[in-house]
């Protein structure tokens, strides 16, 4: 048994690196004793790799999750893959070092921890003892399973992601945390939890995030369905870029205009280019990818119940 602690927990931050960096960053202001990171870090987003080396650099306590899983086991570990699912988590996997895929061997499914006699419980999502694959479907949330799965849990407060839309459960006393997405955000706002074990009380942390650098992150690469997962994932619908772009652009003109300095010349310059490449539909120049880019069918990425699937 420890003594009381303040953690701070997030999950699914699903390559976002200006999210993940926010989120680091202002936990580093506050005092806390242990964060906690529930898996999902990669795939989705452009930045899988940087995502890992930052969580690995700050020594936040990873706890592996299904993404995690397809890159260090291989798709087929699940029972819902179909070749587009492994299509994009083969393109995902060649991005990571292999310094990170050795580390994410290293994780485990689940953490836990004792304090003041109450027991806290930290997974990616609930876990299925009987099968290879180890998460239960999230059609337990439809069929309405779940409480009979929850209660099964011995464990005072239980903290989950995976369900990207978040939700709270309290059933015969114990408390179900489902903390949702951080990364897969639809606007410039990301959060994370913090759990004041002392006052017995969680608390989330709503913050801001660069999602402009975003932007430019996730249409600098090509990768499988791409404009279709903006969409369904990040709330970047067609068009919605290239208005961005403009302010951007005009932003650092008039910024150019004023003060002239080289970083506002270079950060004028690359506006322009990355709206002159979109606007007039001319291929950028990409980062540098080894896998082989391979069309996804859009029923890959659904959404059904707010519940996200991928």
């Amino acid at each position: 048994m420890v003594n009381n602690m303040k953690i701070a927990v997030f999950s699914d931050i699903h390559g976002n690196y200006q999210a993940l960096e926010s989120i680091i960053k202002d936990i580093k202001g506050k005092h806390i004793d242990k964060t906690i990171f529930l898996g999902d870090a990669i795939s989705l987003g452009p930045d899988s790799n940087k995502c890992l080396d930052l969580l690995f650099k700050e020594k936040v306590t990873f706890i592996l999750g299904n993404h995690e899983l397809y890159s260090t086991e291989g798709v087929s570990i699940d029972p819902d893959s179909n070749i587009d699912k492994k299509n994009h988590n083969l393109w995902v996997t060649t991005t990571l070092s292999k310094e990170n895929l050795k580390k994410l061997k290293e994780q485990k499914l689940i953490y836990e921890l004792s304090i003041n006699n109450k027991k806290y419980t930290f997974i990616h999502f609930l876990l299925d003892e009987k099968s290879k694959y180890p998460f239960k479907h999230l059609s337990i949330f439809r069929d309405k399973t779940y409480k009979k799965d929850m209660n099964k849990i011995d464990s005072n407060y239980v903290f989950y992601g995976h369900e990207h839309t978040g939700r709270i459960d309290f059933i015969n006393g114990k408390s179900f945390y489902g903390i949702g997405s951080s990364g897969c955000r639809k606007d410039d706002t990301t959060y994370y939890y913090i759990i004041d074990t002392k006052k017995d009380k969680v608390k989330k942390i709503p913050l801001k995030y660069n999602r402009r650098k975003f932007l430019q992150s996730i249409d600098s690469i090509e990768f499988p369905n791409k404009e279709h997962i903006k969409e369904v994932f990040f709330g970047i619908e067609k068009g919605d870029h290239e208005w961005s772009l403009l302010i951007i652009y005009f932003n650092s003109y008039i910024t150019c205009r004023i003060t002239a300095t080289w970083m506002n010349i270079i950060e004028f310059y690359v506006c322009l280019t990355s709206m002159f490449h979109t606007f007039f539909n001319t291929d950028s120049t990409p980062k540098k990818q080894t896998s082989t880019v391979t069309t996804f069918s859009a029923s890959t990425f659904t959404s059904n119940s707010n519940i996200t699937k991928f």
